[in-house]
C-alpha cells in the first residue's frame, strides 16, 4: 500500500514587507478605502483670508464653498470658532435647554415680576431661562481670557459656574434611556487623590479593550456647545422647552391632515425680524447656526494612556469630569440618579483631544471633525482625509493626491496570510500646507503661547497639532457609496461605519399621550419622546458594541404606513440636543418650578 505524505508549505519570512508608494500593489483594504479617499475640494478652491477687509475668499469660480470646498470650509470654521472662544463663550446643553424652564413672557408680563422668560432680558432667572455665557458672564470671561495661571485659578474658584461639567459618553446614556441622570451628574464631592488613583486603575484597563479611543470616550469630559444664532433661535421661537417642540409637531401634523399637498410657511422670530410670536411647522435653524461637541481628557488620564507629557502640545482648560467609583460597573451602579454616592467629580486641567463642528451653511449641515495628532488610531477604519490643510508624507507625488492617510495595516501572520488593520497605533504627523499656514497666520491662530493652562487662547501654538479627520456634506457620493465620518474618541467603538449626517438625521420628536394623576384626578397629557429613533441599529461590531446608522434616511422612520402617511416623528433639524428639552414647569406634565 502506498501512502501519500501531505506537504504543508509555510511562510517563513515576513509576509507583509514595507513597500514604497512606487512599488506597492493595492490590497483588499486599499480597494475598500478607495471610496473614502476621494479628493473633496474642487481644483478651483483657493481659500485665503484678508486681514484688511476681514473676509474669507475662495477664488472667483467658487460661489458655494461649503459644497465645492468642504475641507477648506472646515478650516474656515476651525479658525472662526477658535477665535470666538467656543469653549467658554458659547452655551452648553443646560444653558440652551433649562431643566425646569419657565414659559416665554406674554406682552403683559416681565421676568422681574413673573415666572417667565424674555430673550435679551437681564432679569431672566438663569436657573429657569436660557443663558448665553458671552453675555451673562462677559466681564468675568474677559478677565479670565487675559489672566495668568494663578489669577485664573483664583477667579475660577470664585466662579464655579464657569467650570463646565462634562458628560462621559452622552450617547451611551441616550442608548440606555437614562439621559437625564447622566446629563445632571454634578457630583456632591470632589474626588480625593486616592479616588483618582482608583479611577486610573479601574477605568483605564491595560488589556482587553476595544481601543484607547473607546476608553477615552467613556472617561472624558464631553462638552457640547452652540453659538449665539443657534441659542437665539431656540429661545425666541420657544424651542428651549419640550412643550414648544411639541407645538411644532402638532402644527406640522394638523397642516398635513387639513391642507395636503400644501405645506405651512414657517414664521420664526429672530433678532432682526418684526414677528413677535413664532408659528413653526418645521424646525429649521438659521444658516449661521453652529454646534460643537468637544472631548476633553483629564491630564493624569492622558499620561496614564501614553500621551506625551509635553503640556505645550495641548489646549488645556479647567473642567469637571464625573466618574463612577463602583467596582462592578453595571448600569444600575453607575446611574447617578439612583446611586449618586457612587460618583465624584475630578476637577482640574483637561486636554482638548477632539471636536466635531456642525454648521447650518447647507440645509443638511456641514459636518467636520478634528483630532489631536497624538490620538491613538485616529485614522483607523476609514482613514483621514484633508484636501486643504495637511499633506500625507509620501515618496512619490506624481499625479496622486496627498489628501488621504490610509489606515495602518499588517499581516495576520497566519500560514495563508491576509492583510488586516493594524489598530490603535499613532500615525505619523502630516505636513501643513502653505495655504493653511497662511490662513492660521492671517487669522491669528497658533501664533504664540497661551497665558494660562486653565483657559485656552486662540494664539496658542497647540492649535497647530489638530488634524482634520474629514468633512461630510452628503449622505452618499454621486455614485451611491455611503459617505462616512467619525472621530476615534467621540465615536470610539462604532467608528467603522460612523456617519455624522446619517446619525443626526434620526434626531426627532414623537408625541406620546401619558396618564398622570394630580389631586385625585387622572388625565391624559401629551409628552415628548425625543428618542423614538435611536442613534444605533441592531448591528454589532466584532467586539460587541452597537453600530450607528449610516446611509440615506428612510421615510418610514418619520411617517406611519397608512393611507394618509400621518406624522410619527418630526425631524428636529439634525439636532440631538433636544433630548435635553424639558416640559414647562407650569404645564400639565406636573413639573414643579422650584
Amino acid at each position: 500500500m502506498k501512502y501519500t505524505i501531505p506537504v504543508v508549505a509555510v511562510c517563513l519570512l515576513s509576509c507583509f514587507a514595507a513597500q514604497s508608494e512606487d512599488t506597492r500593489t493595492p490590497n483588499d483594504i486599499d480597494y475598500s478605502m478607495y471610496f473614502n479617499a476621494d479628493i473633496r475640494d474642487a481644483e478651483f478652491c483657493e481659500l485665503t483670508y484678508s486681514k484688511t477687509n476681514k473676509k474669507y475668499q475662495y477664488g472667483k469660480n467658487v460661489t458655494n464653498p461649503a459644497m465645492t470646498c468642504p475641507d477648506a470650509f472646515s478650516w474656515q470654521l476651525f479658525t472662526q470658532v477658535v477665535n470666538d472662544r467656543f469653549w467658554s463663550n458659547w452655551a452648553e446643553e443646560r444653558a440652551n435647554w433649562p431643566e425646569y424652564p419657565y414659559p416665554l413672557c406674554s406682552e403683559s408680563e416681565s421676568p422681574a415680576k413673573n415666572k417667565c422668560c424674555t430673550p435679551g432680558s437681564a432679569s431672566n432667572n438663569k436657573e429657569h431661562c436660557p443663558t448665553f455665557p458671552a453675555k451673562q458672564y462677559a466681564r468675568t470671561l474677559k478677565k479670565l481670557n487675559h489672566f495668568s495661571d494663578k489669577e485664573a485659578q483664583s477667579l475660577l474658584s470664585e466662579h464655579s459656574e464657569l467650570i463646565p461639567t462634562g458628560r462621559p459618553s452622552v450617547l451611551s446614556a441616550m442608548r440606555n434611556k437614562n439621559l437625564k441622570a447622566h446629563g445632571e451628574i454634578t457630583g456632591t464631592n470632589i474626588c480625593t487623590p486616592a479616588q483618582v488613583e482608583h479611577v486610573k486603575r479601574v477605568l483605564i484597563p491595560k488589556s482587553g479593550y476595544e481601543s484607547k479611543g473607546r476608553i477615552i470616550r467613556q472617561i472624558n469630559s464631553e462638552v457640547t456647545v452652540r453659538n449665539l444664532p443657534f441659542h437665539d433661535y431656540l429661545f425666541r421661537n420657544n424651542l428651549y422647552n419640550a412643550d414648544g417642540v411639541l407645538d411644532v409637531f402638532e402644527n406640522n401634523n394638523k397642516n398635513q391632515q387639513k391642507n395636503a399637498p400644501f405645506h405651512s410657511r414657517n414664521q420664526s422670530v429672530m433678532q432682526d425680524t418684526t414677528a413677535t410670536k413664532a408659528k413653526l411647522s418645521t424646525i429649521d435653524l438659521p444658516p449661521d447656526a453652529i454646534m460643537i461637541k468637544s472631548n476633553w481628557l483629564y491630564h493624569e488620564f492622558a499620561t496614564e494612556l501614553g500621551y506625551p507629557q509635553d503640556t505645550n502640545r495641548y489646549i488645556s482648560k479647567t473642567l469637571k469630569t464625573s466618574v463612577c467609583l463602583a467596582e462592578d460597573k453595571d448600569p444600575t451602579s453607575c446611574n447617578a440618579k439612583e446611586k449618586p454616592e457612587n460618583f465624584c467629580d475630578i476637577v482640574g486641567k483637561h486636554y482638548l483631544l477632539a471636536f466635531h463642528i456642525s454648521s447650518k451653511d447647507i440645509p443638511q449641515w456641514v459636518w467636520t471633525t478634528f483630532e489631536h495628532v497624538d490620538n491613538f488610531g485616529r485614522c483607523d477604519f476609514t482613514g483621514c482625509n484633508d484636501a486643504f490643510g495637511f499633506n500625507r508624507k509620501a515618496e512619490s507625488k506624481d499625479d496622486v493626491g496627498l489628501n488621504y492617510v490610509s489606515p495602518k495595516q499588517r499581516s495576520d501572520e497566519l500560514n495563508s496570510p491576509s492583510i488586516v488593520y493594524n489598530r490603535d497605533l499613532k500615525y505619523e504627523a502630516e505636513e501643513m500646507s502653505a495655504s493653511l499656514r497662511a490662513l492660521l497666520k492671517n487669522t491669528g491662530i497658533a501664533q504664540g503661547q497661551s497665558t494660562s493652562e486653565h483657559e485656552p487662547d486662540p494664539e496658542d501654538s497647540a492649535w497647530s497639532h489638530f488634524r482634520l479627520k474629514g468633512s461630510q456634506v452628503n449622505f452618499t457620493d454621486h455614485m451611491g457609496h455611503s459617505t462616512l465620518l467619525g472621530n476615534s474618541i467621540t465615536e470610539g467603538g462604532f467608528m467603522q461605519q460612523s456617519s455624522c449626517i446619517s446619525c443626526h438625521s434620526r434626531a426627532g420628536v414623537h408625541k406620546v399621550m401619558k396618564e398622570i394623576t394630580a389631586d385625585g384626578e387622572t388625565k391624559q397629557v401629551k409628552t415628548a419622546d425625543f428618542f423614538k429613533l435611536s442613534v444605533f441599529e441592531r448591528q454589532l461590531s466584532d467586539f460587541g458594541y452597537q453600530q450607528s446608522v449610516h446611509n440615506v434616511p428612510k421615510s418610514e422612520w418619520f411617517y406611519n404606513n397608512n393611507d394618509k402617511a400621518t406624522l410619527d416623528v418630526l425631524q428636529t433639524d439634525f439636532i440631538w440636543g433636544f433630548l435635553f428639552a424639558s416640559p414647562l414647569c407650569t404645564s400639565e406634565s406636573g413639573e414643579e418650578c422650584d
